[in-house]
């Protein structure tokens, strides 16, 4: 329908009519009881800037008033009816899905892992054997003993061997050298040293009638006796060791406390541990991950040579013992000594691995125990393991004691799991990144490799922002509203005020749903709602009205613009004082609207 004409005693609306704020409140109109005008809640922040210039608010103002307004910016979606690009974004979404899953399901993602300090300890002068133990050991003379058995590595030959014997023994009288229950091990911190063979190189200067004695033969001018020993039945000695470890676990990783004050440790040695209701529990396992033997909290571990080389592993042998071969030499273990090295594992877990075995890759194996757990395993490598030391004799003479033997040392490894929370959100953080991807890569797809689909979703995505174009739009949609209220505006009861009144949208809400079965109270609350919902948009020092002012209702239909009426006017006040980021910024075509009004005003 044209636009009715306004009749001839009716004033036409002026833009000097439209109130937008008096700059002095004290002469605002009084309030008329009859109208009951709802204050207006801004969904937009831009109406913080009717607010009068002479009350300028500070940041922290500003952003408490920000906080209290209840009003939160969400992202803006499209949806693109394509079937086609729906079904590539779905199997994206599946595979990312998928791979979340397996992400997350693995335990480990959410621990920290703490390698603890541990300590190895041999049992020193505590454990020696007794004399009756090491006679009874030494008693036990293999065909190595007492034979013309000689060996030969090159040029060096070895043998014949006698045996050794505690000194005091009854077979120790007549021989020329024995050895105290001290001897058979050596200890130096974490490692030691279990002779099995020795050699004993006496030097001797040359008579007065430059000869040698009887048993030596001159070597460079001095006077050499060599002999070879065998300890016997060495393999049968028992090595006692104990250990312990401390770890420092890792609480509260979202308050960046590190450590706490009390560590969690155990010993072999103790029937309890400090952060669990058992001691450690200590297993011997064999090359092939089979347990061998446990020893539980408070008993000594001890290991006889022998059992350790049954368990030990060794590259290229499925067994190794003192009386094997060493390498093509043909040179027994017992007269060239190898290096043993014994792997202590310790975690909290029931899981241990074991670096050493019959397979490629570590090999896990499971021990059921509510404590801490110490997973022993063995490894031999066969080389050369020597020890020397020189005596004097008498004042002139010189004995050099070669030892070769079997060299024990520990490796400690372990591995302690702690619930880690910043691994936790770090892990939300990854997902949240995550489930991005098929969206970003539908996007791209869509805006770059569909041709003239890319321009026109690129068009409905892409929203260009121009503050001159947008005002100039919105001035002229101001008008249109103006022109719409022109058409819906009437005279109020007491015939004082122009504009909608509850009559004019009664009406027109009955035109409305003519053809709709709607009762008429239906239709009197309705239009008592959208009446009182258009005054809610009524200014504090607007006079009081009982109808529908031109003002109130373009700000109401202004409601969705991206510019509102009293941002529009602030914009172009020339008595408003500009900020330095605002002056910076400033559209050109506005800053040029600008600076004419302020020189039409200086003029």
């Amino acid at each position: 329908e044209a636009p009715a004409e306004a009749p001839a005693d009716v004033p036409a609306v002026t833009t000097a009519d439209v109130v937008v704020e008096d700059r002095d409140r004290s002469k605002a109109l009084p309030h008329d009881p009859s109208v009951h005008a709802v204050p207006r809640r801004s969904h937009f922040g831009d109406e913080e800037l009717i607010e009068d210039d002479t009350e300028r608010k500070t940041f922290m103002q500003r952003m408490m008033d920000f906080g209290s307004s209840g009003v939160r910016y969400l992202p803006k979606s499209v949806d693109i009816a394509n079937k086609r690009v729906n079904v590539v974004y779905c199997i994206l979404e599946i595979i990312v899905l998928a791979l979340t899953i397996w992400y997350f399901v693995r335990p480990e993602q959410y621990s920290a892992s703490l390698t603890p300090d541990s300590q190895a300890i041999f049992c020193g002068s505590r454990c020696e054997p007794l004399p009756s133990m090491m006679d009874a050991m030494t008693d036990q003379a293999g065909s190595y003993c007492g034979g013309a058995v000689t060996y030969g590595s090159g040029a060096e030959m070895y043998g014949p061997f006698e045996c050794l014997h505690r000194c005091g023994h009854a077979n120790s009288s007549t021989a020329s050298y024995c050895i105290h229950p001290s001897q058979l091990m050596r200890i130096s911190g974490e490692e030691a040293f279990v002779p099995t063979s020795y050699r004993l190189s006496d030097m001797l200067p040359p008579n007065a009638s430059s000869a040698c004695d009887a048993g030596y033969t001159l070597q460079s001018a001095v006077c050499v006796k060599e002999q070879d020993y065998f300890v016997p039945a060495i393999e049968k000695l028992s090595v006692s060791f104990s250990h312990q470890f401390v770890v420092y676990p890792t609480y509260n990783s979202v308050s960046f406390q590190d450590r706490v004050s009390s560590s969690l440790k155990a010993h072999s040695g103790a029937y309890h541990s400090q952060g669990w209701d058992v001691g450690m529990l200590s297993v011997l396992f064999s090359r092939s991950g089979a347990e061998l033997r446990r020893f539980q909290p408070g008993e000594g571990i001890s290991l006889t040579i022998e059992e350790m080389l049954q368990a030990a592993y060794v590259e290229g042998a499925d067994s190794i013992s003192l009386d094997s071969a060493m390498d093509a030499s043909s040179l027994p273990i017992r007269l060239t000594g190898l290096a043993v090295t014994i792997d202590i594992w310790t975690t909290s877990s029931n899981t241990c691995e074991l670096h050493h075995t019959t397979e490629t890759d570590p090999k896990e194996v499971t021990v059921e125990w509510s404590g801490p757990i110490a997973c022993l395993s063995v490894h031999v490598d066969r080389r050369w393991a020597k020890e020397q030391e020189e005596q004097t004799m008498g004042t002139t003479g010189l004995r050099v004691v070669h030892m070769n033997g079997v060299h024990v040392k520990f490796r400690q490894m372990g591995s302690f799991y702690f619930f880690h929370e910043q691994n936790l959100l770090r892990n939300i953080t990854v997902v949240l990144l995550w489930v991005q991807f098929p969206l970003l890569i539908c996007y791209w797809f869509c805006m770059l490799v569909l041709g003239m689909l890319s321009s026109i979703y690129s068009a409905v995505l892409h929203q260009e922002v121009n503050v001159a174009e947008g005002l100039k739009g919105f001035s002229v949609r101001l008008l249109t509203y103006s022109s719409a209220f022109m058409n819906l505006r009437g005279k109020s009861l007491n015939m004082k005020s122009d504009g909608i009144t509850k009559k004019c949208v009664a009406e027109r809400l009955s035109k409305i749903c003519d053809n709709l079965e709607v009762e008429d109270s239906v239709l009197e609350h309705v239009g008592h709602v959208i009446f009182h919902s258009l005054k809610s948009f009524k200014k504090d020092n607007a006079p009081n009205t009982d109808v529908v002012t031109c003002q109130e209702f373009c700000a109401a239909c202004s409601t969705n613009e991206p510019v509102q009426l009293g941002t529009l006017v602030k914009i172009f006040d020339k008595d408003r004082k500009l900020g330095c980021l605002e002056s910076f910024f400033l559209d050109k075509t506005l800053g040029e609207v600008r600076r004419a009004a302020e020189a039409e005003g200086d003029s």
